[in-house]
């Protein structure tokens, strides 16, 4: 009896050993999953940087869109005023337009500089 004894006394001390073994092993790999959901849950700050960054690209690229789009309306409507009037040059519009056209020549001619220079800076950043 003192044999069996032993045995089962061994026995016990297995099971023990394997049912603490594999409790440990449940439990690190529970605090893993958690530690990944937790990650993967939450924003990380490299990825907000990266997105700051993207969106802050596209919204100079729609600024430059858009100053585009301004800067080629001006074009057409000077060009326009020329055709009008029979200018080839901005001293034959300035002798050839009676005053309130003139002035609405000049500020097209002020507004599409102003409008060029907003986006010559734009790009160049």
């Amino acid at each position: 009896m003192n044999g069996q004894t032993k045995k089962r006394s061994l026995l016990k001390r297995w099971e023990t050993l394997v049912g603490l073994l594999v409790g440990v092993i449940a439990v690190a790999g529970g605090f893993y999953k958690g530690a990944a959901r937790v990650d993967s849950r939450y924003s990380k700050t490299v990825d907000c940087e990266r997105t700051r960054g993207d969106l802050k690209l596209t919204q100079m690229r729609l600024d430059q869109k858009i100053l585009y789009d301004r800067l080629e309306q001006y074009e057409e409507r000077i060009k326009r005023k020329e055709d009008r009037n029979g200018c080839h040059s901005v001293q034959d519009c300035e002798t050839r337009m009676d005053d309130g056209t003139r002035e609405e020549y000049r500020k097209l001619r002020r507004d599409r500089d102003l409008v060029r220079d907003q986006y010559d800076r734009i790009s160049v950043e």
